[in-house]
């Protein structure tokens, strides 16, 4: 798994480890030539280039646990208490 972003690779890097999201590289990139409008996106990519998966703006906790079921995550069944 990769990060794109607009900002500074090791800001990024510190966000997403403070997250607990660990990725095999963060790159740094104007995005709108990759067709993202908007942030955040996460595009699930096959070994062919393809877009399997689309993911935008915030996520509901429905969308977050598919999400973490596509990437084959152990928390993608587990429910979390909602937010007050």
């Amino acid at each position: 798994m990769v990060a794109v972003s607009t900002d500074d690779p090791s800001v990024v890097g510190q966000f997403l480890s403070d997250g607990g999201v660990a990725v095999d590289g963060i790159y740094q990139s104007n995005l709108e030539p990759l067709g993202i409008m908007g942030t955040p996106t996460v595009l699930v990519v096959n070994a062919h280039g393809k877009v399997e998966e689309e993911f935008l703006g915030k996520l509901s906790d429905a969308g977050e646990r598919k999400l973490l079921a596509v990437l084959g995550s152990p928390g993608a069944g587990e429910t979390r208490p909602e937010k007050r």
